[in-house]
């Protein structure tokens, strides 16, 4: 028996596009995800892929306070694979301090009503739906001053 491998291209399980940021003190991560989100149990990689792509970036840059996740452009209908993001801190948080960071997210008003069900899954979320991508920053400026007692 002979194993053969295959190189794996993340960006071929999702249609998902996505545009990653982060602001000069490396307290805001901002990531706006666009396309379509497939609906139910289709949608997996769709969230998984996401979720992957806050990860690896979370983990480069530790002094993240605050994340901004951007869904405005993003044909979202159902699917609760897309909470691993959306509750992202409490998913990979290693203690009490990082599960409660504070995540901003941005809806459209295509998606809001949708988005805020499956956000309705989530117990005890810290997160704060915004309409522009300027009220999101600002929270997140205030809320950075905050958590760094400034």
């Amino acid at each position: 028996m002979s194993i053969v491998l295959k190189k794996i291209e993340l960006s071929n399980f999702s249609d998902i596009s996505f545009d990653i940021k982060i602001n000069e003190e490396c307290t805001t991560l901002y990531s706006k995800f666009s396309g379509e989100y497939k609906p139910g149990s289709l949608g997996n990689k769709d969230g998984l892929f996401m979720f992957s792509k806050l990860t690896s970036t979370y983990f480069i840059y530790e002094t993240i306070v605050n994340l901004i996740i951007d869904l405005s452009e993003l044909k979202y209908s159902e699917g609760n694979t897309l909470l691993k993001s959306l509750n992202f801190f409490a998913e990979i948080g290693r203690d009490q301090e990082e599960k409660e960071k504070q995540i901003f997210v941005l809806v459209s008003k295509t998606n809001r009503d949708r988005i805020e069900s499956v956000l309705n899954l989530i117990e005890d979320g810290h997160y704060i739906i915004f309409d522009t991508v300027e009220l999101a920053l600002e929270a997140a400026e205030e809320n950075t001053k905050e958590y760094l007692d400034l």
